[in-house]
Formats: structure tokens, sequence, C-alpha cells
């Protein structure tokens, strides 16, 4: 047979067997008596598959003739990892647990051929997308144009351009939006700033406080929320700016910088939430800029020469922290990296890391004593052990012995946390745990935790990843963007006993129909810009492709995004929006980091 026709027939079957293992049924089986059908194991053949079929041959194709060993070897790991995500996160957003998975022996063939499947996918486009995808987006060709450039007036003109297309949700809703968190802030911000809880950030409601006060000096609370909208419009619009302006600076190519600004200024969650009250939008710009000190001092060896440089990275890690109180970890978490990917500078990032770490600790030490500010419950921190051990509860409670029950009683009321067991949320069963009893006998709750990890490993893992899945999973939908109606500021009122009112300026159905579509339409193509999973997938394959191109110094870019990943997955919701904003308000300059910091050097990747 001849060569070329072998190579089609190769081709043509890997695309069948591909499309067919894709469609293997995860649903948990239902069969009789063990007796399976082939429809138990695979979906109905639809004309789609077709078109599936055509497209994956043309796929296979592109890339059969590709020899690159390295990229191989990283799209091999980027996808089993994909993969991975998409068939346990099937299981897991399905039924809460790894039944489709691990129930049944079909169950694990199904698993596996979906799992053979992916990976097929996933490897042959990513290793499209890295032989011949990104190095395009390098070799476009750049054009000067006299607007649009790396000046004062132009970062003015892109930050009010930016700020007008933001001004149509603001008069839609007037004053703002507000959620439960935001009620709590404005409360603290008015009437207990002499005995505040470290619950929400400090920081954040002192600022809340200034325009909250000013409000309330006019007796007009609602201009208060709308000041606080005003200026967070104004703090998104030029952060963004600042970042395109970053770009004309280093060069990026002018469309880039173009399709940039039409995501600052046109992707519908930055306009909600530069008028939303939430500690998470200053954060998530707040990590921006530091993200963007990462990239200079992972390209830039002259970087922290200058003292406004060093400046520039105290204050942006000083924001990460203030804004949030997770922030810490993702600074800390960081400046190893930092301390060892700058070899020209290493005393100077040595000294800066100590003098944050001094810094947080006067914060948290003596000026938090100096304002009588209360650490907030340590509840906070254990949403993932609390919800292992609730689930534990509640299926295996007749397995556990009276001392087991006894020990967890300590800390949680084993007679209630079985019921309360939520799997994508902890509020019910986190609200319960005995804070004082943790903070006195924190080896003990670990022993008790430990020991029910080893005697039921299952229920932890479910328990974990039911509660995190959202972060990891693309096909995870849950709200994207806060609807505050008018009976939800009735509850404002009620809890803060001032005036506060929905008063919009224009119409808001509009508005409404927008939100609708963003936050419960089906998960489509388009919908995907607004996949938690999929920005979790693209960060991670352009790591790789940091990595694959041995331009190690970059790791250093990604490392924020990485670590508040991490710090969220054990957040208390199973996939909220906002807790990962920064990967949206980052994205843009991580996809420049890999067009415009690598260098063409063949040579160094083959090596």
């Amino acid at each position: 047979m001849d060569k070329n026709v072998k190579k089609k027939v190769g081709l043509s079957v890997i695309s069948v067997l591909t499309v067919l293992f894709l469609g293997s049924n995860l649903e948990v089986s239902t069969s009789i008596e063990g007796v399976h059908t082939i429809g138990e194991y695979f979906n109905t053949f639809q004309m789609t598959d077709v078109v599936y079929l055509v497209l994956y041959y043309i796929l296979f194709s592109k890339i059969i003739d590709i020899k690159d060993k390295r990229a191989k070897i990283c799209c091999s790991i980027l996808a089993i990892i994909f993969s991975f995500s998409e068939v346990v996160g099937y299981s897991v957003s399905r039924y809460c647990d790894l039944s489709c998975i691990m129930d049944s022996k079909s169950g694990l063939i199904k698993a596996l051929l979906k799992f053979i499947g992916y990976v097929i996918t996933f490897y042959s486009v990513l290793l499209l997308i890295f032989v011949k995808g990104f190095p395009k987006l390098k070799s476009l060709r750049n054009k000067d144009f006299k607007l649009f450039t790396s000046n004062k007036k132009s970062f003015f003109a892109v930050a009010l351009i930016i700020f007008l297309c933001y001004v149509p949700y603001f008069l839609s809703q007037y004053p703002g939006i507000v959620s439960t968190d935001s009620i709590a802030e404005i409360s603290t911000s008015l009437f207990s700033l002499k005995s505040m809880v470290n619950h929400h950030p400090v920081f954040h409601i002192f600022i809340i406080s200034i325009f909250m006060n000013i409000g309330k000096a006019v007796n007009n609370y609602n201009l208060g929320i709308a000041l606080y909208s005003i200026f967070q419009m104004a703090f998104t619009a030029c952060t963004f700016s600042f970042t395109l302006y970053y770009m004309t600076k280093k060069n990026v190519n002018f469309y880039i910088r173009l399709l940039c600004l039409a995501f600052f200024a046109l992707y519908p969650p930055f306009a909600n939430f530069a008028i939303t009250m939430w500690k998470d939008v200053p954060f998530g710009l707040s990590v921006l800029l530091y993200t963007i000190n990462m990239i200079e001092l992972a390209t830039n060896k002259e970087y922290l020469n200058n003292i406004r440089n060093k400046v520039l990275l105290v204050l942006t890690s000083l924001l990460v922290i203030l804004f949030r109180n997770n922030g810490i970890y993702v600074v800390l978490l960081s400046i190893p990296f930092m301390i060892f990917f700058t070899k020209n500078s290493r005393k100077t990032t040595t000294i800066i890391s100590v003098l944050l770490v001094a810094l947080y600790v006067i914060w948290k030490g003596p000026i938090f004593s100096l304002l009588n500010i209360q650490d907030g419950p340590i509840r906070e921190a254990l949403s993932v052990p609390v919800q292992q051990i609730a689930r534990t509860v509640k299926y295996r409670a007749n397995e556990l012995t009276e001392e087991e029950k006894g020990e967890i009683n300590k800390y949680l009321p084993v007679d209630r946390i079985g019921d309360l067991y939520y799997p994508l949320i902890s509020d019910n069963v986190k609200d319960t745990l005995n804070n004082d009893a943790v903070k006195e006998n924190k080896v003990q709750f670990i022993k008790i935790w430990l020991k029910l990890f080893i005697k039921y490993p299952r229920e932890y893992v479910e328990a974990f990843l039911s509660g995190s899945y959202g972060y990891w999973y693309p096909e995870a939908k849950n709200w994207v963007i806060w609807e505050f109606d008018e009976d939800s500021y009735e509850l404002g009122r009620q809890a803060l006993q001032v005036d506060i009112k929905k008063d919009s300026i224009i119409g808001t159905t509009g508005w409404k129909n927008m939100i609708h579509e963003i936050n419960y339409s089906p998960m489509t193509l388009i919908s995907g810009i607004f996949s938690i999973g999929l920005a979790f997938f693209a960060t991670v394959t352009m790591l790789m492709y940091v990595i694959y191109r041995k331009e190690y110094k970059l790791i250093l870019a990604y490392v924020p995004i990485i670590f508040l990943w991490v710090t969220t997955i054990a957040s208390p919701v199973w996939c909220e929006y906002r807790y990962i904003y920064s990967i949206f308000t980052c994205a843009p300059i991580l996809i420049v980091s890999i067009t415009q910091f690598i260098e063409k050097n063949e040579n160094k990747i083959n090596s």
C-alpha cells in the first residue's frame, strides 16, 4: 500500500476512534443484572459527528509531520491534566461525587475511553497552537500610529474612553451595585469603625467609609454609594489604561493592543464590576499591577536600579495584601520565585521582601491593636476541612465510633452537620464551627481530621472536588454578575437603618437582558469568555508555553495568578467569578508576555 494512502487511512482511523471515545456515555449505568448494551457505553450517533470526523481528520493532518519532541512532551502533560479535569469534572458536576467513574467496572471503562478521546483532542490542538499558533502572534507586523502611543495624553484619553464605556452601566444601576457583603462593609464604615473585625478587609472598609460619610454628612447615602462607584470606575479605567500604556512602551503590536482595549472597555463583567462595591474589584486591579511588576522583574535586569520602580513594587504588593485577606498568601508565595529569578538584583528583592513582611506584621499587630481591630473567625480558613468532615458524617455516620463522634462534636455539631452539608457551599457547616475550640485545640482538630481522612479518603476527595470544580472544569456554570434589585435594597435598608435605594437614571431592560444571558444561558463557545475553568486552562497553557520555550524567568509573571487560584479552590463557594476576577483582568498582559518577551531562538528550545 502506498505510504500516502497508509497515512490517510491511519488519520481516518484515529479520527473515528476519537469521535467514538468522546461519545462515551458517562451517565451512571442503570443496567439490570450487569447486562450492558452498546447504547450504555456510547451516545447515539448524530449527523454532527460526520462534521467532527472531518475536522479531526484536518487537525491530525496538520500535526502529523511535527517533529518537535519538547513541544510534544509539554502538550502531552497539558492534555493529561485537561482531560482529567473534563472527565472528573463531568462526574462531580453531575452527581457531586465520582460515581460515573468509580462505582462500576463499566463506568471505569467508559471514563477511560472518554479520557483517551480528550487526551488525543487536547494534545493535537495544543501542539498546533504551540508550534504554529503562538509563533504567528509574534510575527504579526507592527505599524506606527500617532494615536494610542506611550505618552500621558494617550494614557488619559484611553482611560476616558474606558470610563465612558462604563457610564451607561452606572446610569442604569445608579447609585451602583451592592451585595450582602457590601451592606456589611457599609454598616461597619458607618457605625463600627471603632470596633472592627477583620472579616472584610479593613483597608477596603476605610475607603468605603470616606464616601459613605460624605453621604452621611449631606443625609444622602445614595450619593455615598454613587461616589464610591465613580471612584472605582476611575480606578478600573486608569489601571486598564496604564496596562495599555505599558504595552505600548514595550512595543506590543498595535492590533493586539486594540483588541485589549476593546476587551477592557466592552467586556460586560469589567463594566459591571467597576460599579459593584466589592473588595474583589480593587484586588483584581491590584493583582494586574503586581503582575506587570513581576513581568518587569523577569525581563528587565535594570528594573530595580530605579528607586521609583522599587516603590512601585512595594506599593502594588501592599495593595494586593490590603485589598483581600488572602492577598498575603499571593505575595508571600511569590517572594521565593521573585528572589530566585532576579539574580542581578537578589539583594534588593530580598530587602524588599523583608520590608513587605515587616509592614504586614506591623499592620496586623500594632496598627490593628491601636485601632481595636479583631481578627476574623478562624472558620473562614477552614471551609475545605469542615466540608470533608461534614460529608463523612453525612454518608458514613453509621460507621463512626462514639469516640469519633465525640471528638467531632467538640468542634462541629455532629447531630446536625450531616443535614446541613451542601456540597457546593460551605457556609451552612462552616457557620456552626466552634472557633474557640479550634483555636484552643488546633492539634486535636487536625488529628481527628487526619484520622477520618485515612478511614474515608473518597469522602474527603469528593468533598474537595465538589467544592472547587467550578475553578478547573470549563463547563461549570454559575452566576457572574450580581443582580441587586429593589427587594434586596429593602433588606439593606432594614439592616442599615439608612435610606438607600435603586434610582436608575436610564432604563434597565437592556441591562437585565444582558445579565440574564451572561448568568443563566447554557455554556456555549461564546459564553466561554465567562468560564473560570476555561480561563484556568488558558493560563496554564501559556505558562507551559513559557516552559516549552525555556523562558523560565517569565514563570514569575504567572506566579501571582497560580497562587491566587490555589487559595481560591479552598474558598467557601464552588464557583464564584469574583473570587478569581484577577485571572480575567490579567489575561491580556499574560497573553502579551508570551508574544512580546519570548525570544525567537529555535536553538534554545531544541538544545
